[in-house]
Order: C-alpha cells, then structure tokens, then sequence
C-alpha cells in the first residue's frame, strides 16, 4: 500500500497543503499583539487537513481496495491459505493505520511550530493524535463491513456516511460532555452513579469516549468477519456474541451513572438491536450439513445453539430474545434507581411498533413468496413500511383532532406485534424443527 503512486501524490499533495495552510495562518495573523494566539490557529489549520485526508482519504482507499479484491476474486485467493478472515481484516487495518502514522509523522514539523509559537501544549498534540488513531480504527473497520460485500452501491452509502460523519461526530463529542458536566455538577449524581465521584471530568470521558470507539470497532470487525466467512460456517456467531458483550458491559456502566443514563442507554440498545432485526429478516433460512454437525443435544439444549446459529429466522428471534431480555432488565434498573422518569412504557409501545412490520413482512414472504422472491429486500420493505405509518399516524394525530397520539400508537403497536408473531410462527416451527442434529445415514451420505 505504501508504494502505491496514489499514496506518494496524496502525501506530498497534502504535505503541500498543509505548508501554504500554515503560511497563511501566519501571515494573516501578523498584526496580533501575542504570538499565544498563533499556536492554537496553527495548530487548528493543520489538524483539521489531517484529519479530512485520514478520515476521508485513507479510509475510503482502504474501503474501496477490500471492495476491489472481494468484487474480482482476489480475496478468494486467500481463503486457500491457513489464514482466517480475522487475520486478514486486521492485516489489511494495520496497513491502513501503518499509512495514518505516516502521515501523522510528517505533520511532526507543523505540530512542533505550533508548539514553539505558545497556546499549545504537547499533552494536546498527543492527545489528538490518540484519538485520531482511535477514530481511524472505527472509521476503517466499519468501511470493511460495508466492503465487505463486494458491492458498489454499500460503498456509495458509506461514502454519505462518512461525510455525514464529519459534522456528527463534533456534535456527539458535545453531547457527551455536557451530559458528563450534569452528572458531575453535584447535583447529578445520586444512588450508583456516586461511585463515579473518585473521577474527574476529563478523565471520565476519555474513559468513555474510547469505550465508545471500542464498541463501533469491536461490532463492526465482528460484522466484517462474518461477511468474509465461507457461506458454510455458523458466520453470524462472533457479531452476536460480541453484541451480547457490549451491550452487558454498557448497561453495567449506564446503571453505575444512574437513571438517565440507564434510559438513555436503553434508546440507543434497543435502536442498534431494531437496525439488525431488519438486517436480519432480509437473510434466507438454511442449515447446511457443516452447521448441522454441530449441532448437539436435544429438547431445551438446542435454544442457545438455534439463537446463535446462522439463518434469518434464528438472527429474528435473537433480537426478539434480546429485545425482550433488555426491555426487562431496563425497567428492573429504572425501578431500583432514583428515577423521575416514566417513559419505560412509551419506550416498549415504540419496539413493538417497530418490530411489528418486520415480523409481519417476513410471515407474509414466507406463507405465499418464499419460493418466487428471495428475502435480500424485505429489510428495505419493512423500513419503507414504518416510515409511511409514522407520516401517517403524525399527519392523523394533527388532523384527528382530540385523539390521543399515545393510545392510538399503543393500539396499533399491540395489534401488529400480535399479527406479526402469528405471521411468524409458521416459519419458527418449521426452523426449528429442521434444526436438528445429522442422522447416521445423512452423515454417511
């Protein structure tokens, strides 16, 4: 990668930049009194360059490399050899962020004149160097996952993505801390979330700031490995696994800040867990004879191997699982913490509103399209679905004049959610009883 001719124009084009960003700053800022001023509006120039160029640049190179080599066959090459689809993720990472140093070596002379020219200190410019690293990390492994599939159009969303990202991601970090200010204004904090007091601002949110970009890496590698397993293996099991972790380990730190960020927390969970309920009502069903050797024990034993395995009926009624495990654990916490709120129950209302149309859409493809139509759209459908019910139950709610927006979304939420599971239970009994162990005479032949 390095010796690409893409990446030498690209460094000395941005080593070119970056010298007519600093004569500029310097020289436009010659009538100021203190030289303090002039470290901070260099050192802003500079980094705002570099990260425009590591953020965009190296990710969509690395992103559009995997997409080429997954599109062409390339990759197939090196699922012939003893490396496993995580080693070549990480390897093709590494190299991405091999080149990030690179660039972030080469802008040294620009941080030490930034330093020089007073108002900046070096824990700023290690810090920012960190937590470019850490974004890059998270930038390139979700660019993988959408790589990963081979497909230009994925990359073209994530192009979007990411320059939706530029401006989001400021607004997140803003958020973050001033929520983080309220729970340490004194006031904030009561019950569990005392046991944050021993910390200070700053270095709690760096904890968690770097929890956050953990998260995203951790989920988007395992989604990314799963995509460039072969078709054979239980593909599905790292990313629901490691989605169990993250969200046990979230909500352990949501209940030691209290309430608010229990249900804050539980917005955020239960939206992720709703994104791969549509992911996964799009996957068709099939157990292969490699998934079925491994499958053991019967009765009971089979529920954790049927929750994990891969398959679109298993992946819908893993998130319908943990829905459901999280909404419960959700009002336990709130109801055992100082708490003066009581949206609990208008959070269950929107779930079930939400997962309704997907389990409905999924029953109907199942009972008359399954043999016609595959299931690769039905996600796009049921997104297409909720998106048409809210505009009309918003316009309703304006026009109805006295209805309750409430009841009637508690209404309809119960209504579809029954209608959905009734839709769906033809295909989970059929699932699960084909979930079964090879006989004898399957194996032997």
């Amino acid at each position: 990668m390095v010796r690409s001719r893409l990446v030498i124009i690209g460094l000395i084009g941005m080593l070119g930049v970056m010298l007519l960003t600093a004569g500029v700053v310097l020289i436009s800022m010659h009538n100021v009194d203190t030289m303090q001023a002039m470290g901070p509006a260099l050192f802003g120039g500079v980094t705002s360059w570099l990260r425009t160029v590591v953020n965009l640049g190296v990710t969509l190179y690395a992103g559009f490399r995997l997409m080429n080599e997954r599109k062409d066959g390339g990759m197939d090459l090196l699922f012939g050899t003893t490396l496993k689809p995580r080693a070549i993720l990480d390897g093709k990472a590494g190299a991405a962020l091999a080149l990030t140093a690179l660039l972030l070596s080469a802008t040294l002379p620009f941080m030490v004149q930034s330093v020089m020219l007073r108002g900046v200190g070096w824990g700023t410019v290690l810090s920012s160097m960190i937590s470019l690293l850490v974004e890059e990390a998270c930038l390139l492994y979700v660019a993988f996952m959408f790589a990963a599939r081979g497909r230009r159009l994925m990359m073209i969303l994530f192009c979007l993505l990411l320059m939706s990202m530029s401006s989001v991601i400021p607004m997140i970090r803003m958020v973050m801390h001033m929520r983080m200010s309220f729970l340490f204004s004194g006031s904030g904090i009561s019950g569990p979330s005392a046991l944050m007091t021993g910390l200070s601002l700053p270095v709690t949110y760096t904890i968690v700031y770097l929890a956050v970009c953990a998260t995203i890496c951790l989920l988007a590698r395992a989604e990314a490995i799963s995509t460039l397993s072969p078709p054979q293996s239980n593909r599905d099991l790292p990313f629901r696994l490691w989605m169990c972790a993250c969200l046990l380990g979230w909500f352990i730190v949501a209940v030691i800040f209290g309430a608010d960020a229990v249900l804050g927390f539980a917005c955020v969970a239960l939206g992720l867990l709703f994104l791969v309920l549509l992911r996964e009502v799009s996957k068709p069903t099939h157990y292969s004879l490699r998934i079925r050797a491994s499958i053991g024990g019967n009765g009971f034993g089979k529920l954790p191997q049927f929750l994990f395995f891969t398959g679109g009926i298993n992946g819908v009624c893993w998130c319908l699982a943990a829905i459901t495990l999280m909404l419960i654990t959700f009002t336990t916490a709130i109801s055992t913490l100082p708490s003066t709120s009581d949206d609990i129950g208008m959070l269950l209302t929107v779930m079930a509103f939400l997962c309704a149309p997907a389990l409905l859409v999924r029953g109907v493809w199942y009972l008359g399209f399954s043999k016609k139509f595959s299931p690769r759209h039905l996600g796009g459908i049921t997104f297409l679905l909720i998106t048409v019910g809210l505009f009309g139950m918003i316009i309703r709610s304006i026009n109805g004049g006295g209805e309750d927006p409430k009841e009637m979304l508690a209404a309809l939420s119960a209504l579809l959610f029954l209608g959905g599971m009734g839709a769906c239970l033809p295909e989970i009994i059929v699932s699960v009883a084909a979930f079964r162990p090879l006989e004898v005479e399957e194996n032997c032949e």
